[in-house]
C-alpha cells in the first residue's frame, strides 16, 4: 500500500498522524512481495495543491519536520527489509539520499561509494548512516543505519587488512581513547581514526591516494621544491588539520626522491603514503611499530646515516629538541606543526619550552630553521579547492627577530622579501583572485 495519507490530511495534527499511520502500514506491507513506495514530496508541499478533502498549505518549518520523519521512519522500515527496496522518485534536495539498500553494506561498499564521489572522508558513527566528505561538504552515502554492532564488524575487518602489525584493535580500545593506524583495503590506502563515543566506537577514514601528486598537480608553485634542496637544518610545513599539510610533505619528499641520490627516513603516525622505489632510499618508520617513542625515534635516526628525515608531526618539545638537535648535525628534517602562520609557528616553537630554557632555544631556532610553509584551503570558484600559502625563509633579518624575541615584526619582513622568494599569504590570495581561481 503506497505511503500517501499525507495528501489527505486537512490540519496539521491530522497531517502528521496520517504519515505515521501509513509510515505503519509500509511496515505491515514489508511481508508481501510489493515494494512499498514514497509518494513524491513535491505533491505534498506545494502550496497551491487543491485535494479532494480540501485546501491546505504547509509553512517551511512544517515541510521541514515532515520530511525529517519520513526520512526517520524510511530507516526504521530499512532496518526490517530484507533485500528489498524502496522506490523514490524526483524527490527534493533533503531525500535524494534517501535510496534504501540492502541491509549488509561492507567497508569495501564504503570506500567503493566514496571513491566514486571523490570524497577525501569517511565517517561511521553508530546510529547514523555513513557519511563522506567532499570539499568540505558532507554527503550521505546509501548504508543503513549504522549499529555498534556493525562497527565492531569493520574494527575486526580492519584488523584482518592489517597485515604489518600484529596489533588487534578491539583489545588496544580497552585501554585506550582512540587509536590512529594507516591500511591498505582493495588496493586503496587509508588512515583510520578509531575513537570511544557514547554507543561504541566511531571510526574516521581518510582515503589516500595512491599516486602521489607532484607540485604543480596540487596547484603550488614549481619554486618550492627549493625546500628539500637544503643541505641542512629545519623546514616546516604548517596548517590548520585538513589543510593538506601532509599531501603537500609527501610531494616534497618524493621530489626529492625522484630527483636526487639520498638516503630519507620517515617517521610517521601512521605511514599514510608509500614511496615508489626512485633515486633515493626511503626507510618509513610506523609509530608504534617500528618506534615506540617521537625522541629515541629521532635519535635511533641518527645512527642511520640519513641525509634527509621527515618528522609527521612534531607534538612536543622532546620531539622539537631532537629535530633541531639532527638538524644542527648536518642533517635535512622536514616536519608539520598545527600553525597558521610563520610568525606563530616560530611563537610556538618557543613556547614549547620551559620559561628558563627559551632563551637558548630562539638561538638555536634562529640557527637551525631555514623556511616555514603554511598553507590553507580555499574553495575556487568552480567548486574544488585550491591552496593559498605563506613562506618564509629565514634571512639575516629574520633570524635577528627570533633572537631578540621580535616575533610580531616577521610579517613585516615577509611582506617585503618578495625578491628574495617569500610570499605573504595576503598577496598570494590576491593573485589567486586576480587569476580569477577563486
Amino acid at each position: 500500500m503506497p505511503i500517501q495519507t499525507i495528501l489527505n490530511i486537512r490540519d496539521k495534527k491530522n497531517r502528521k498522524e496520517g504519515l505515521f499511520r501509513d509510515v505503519a502500514g509500509a511496515q505491515q506491507h514489508i511481508g508481501s512481495n510489493q515494494p512499498a513506495n514514497f509518494v513524491n514530496q513535491t505533491d505534498f508541499v506545494d502550496n497551491n495543491s487543491q485535494q479532494s478533502n480540501g485546501n491546505f498549505n504547509l509553512s517551511k518549518q512544517e515541510k521541514s519536520e515532515i520530511s525529517f520523519e519520513v526520512l526517520q521512519n524510511a530507516d526504521r522500515i530499512n532496518e526490517n527489509m530484507s533485500n528489498q527496496q524502496v522506490a523514490i522518485s524526483d524527490q527534493p534536495k533533503l531525500l535524494q539520499n534517501m535510496e534504501l539498500t540492502k541491509k549488509s553494506y561492507s567497508l569495501i561498499d564504503i570506500i567503493t561509494e566514496a571513491l566514486n564521489l571523490n570524497a577525501s572522508d569517511i565517517h561511521i558513527n553508530p546510529g547514523y548512516r555513513v557519511y563522506a566528505r567532499k570539499v568540505k561538504e558532507l554527503i550521505m552515502l546509501k548504508s543503513q543505519v549504522i549499529t555498534s554492532q556493525t562497527i565492531i564488524g569493520y574494527i575486526n575487518e580492519m584488523n584482518r587488512y592489517d597485515v604489518v602489525s600484529s596489533r588487534n584493535l578491539l583489545s588496544e580500545l580497552l585501554s585506550k581513547d582512540s587509536t590512529d593506524f594507516g591500511i591498505s583495503v582493495g588496493g586503496t590506502r587509508l588512515r583510520v581514526n578509531i575513537a570511544k563515543v557514547v554507543g561504541g566506537y566511531s571510526i574516521s577514514i581518510r582515503l589516500i591516494p595512491e599516486k602521489i601528486k607532484t607540485l604543480d598537480e596540487l596547484s603550488l608553485p614549481a619554486s618550492l621544491s627549493s625546500l628539500v634542496k637544503f643541505d641542512n637544518g629545519l623546514v616546516l610545513i604548517t596548517g590548520s588539520t585538513g589543510s593538506g599539510k601532509t599531501t603537500t610533505l609527501a610531494s616534497l619528499i618524493n621530489y626529492l626522491n625522484l630527483s636526487q641520490q639520498k638516503k630519507i627516513i620517515t617517521l610517521e603516525d601512521p605511514i599514510e603514503y608509500i614511496y615508489p622505489k626512485g633515486m633515493s632510499i626511503i626507510n618509513q618508520r610506523n609509530f608504534l611499530v617500528d618506534f615506540m617513542d617521537w625522541e629515541s625515534g629521532i635519535k635511533s635516526a641518527l645512527r642511520q646515516d640519513p641525509d634527509v628525515l621527515m618528522v609527521g608531526e612534531i607534538r612536543d618539545v622532546e620531539t622539537l629538541a631532537a629535530s633541531l638537535k639532527l638538524s644542527e648535525t648536518g642533517h635535512l628534517v622536514l616536519a608539520t606543526l598545527h600553525t597558521n602562520s610563520a610568525s606563530s609557528t616560530i611563537q610556538r616553537m618557543i613556547d614549547m619550552f620551559p620559561g628558563e630554557q627559551r632563551s637558548l632555544a630562539r638561538i638555536s631556532i634562529a640557527s637551525s630553521l631555514r623556511a616555514v610553509l603554511t598553507q590553507q584551503l580555499i574553495r575556487t570558484i568552480n567548486g574544488g579547492v585550491v591552496p593559498a600559502i605563506e613562506l618564509m625563509f629565514v634571512n639575516n633579518a629574520i633570524q635577528n627577530l627570533i633572537k631578540k624575541d621580535e616575533i610580531d615584526q616577521i610579517n613585516n619582513v615577509i611582506t617585503t622579501s618578495v625578491n628574495e622568494g617569500m610570499i605573504s599569504m595576503s598577496n598570494y590570495i590576491s593573485l589567486l583572485k586576480s587569476k580569477g581561481v577563486i
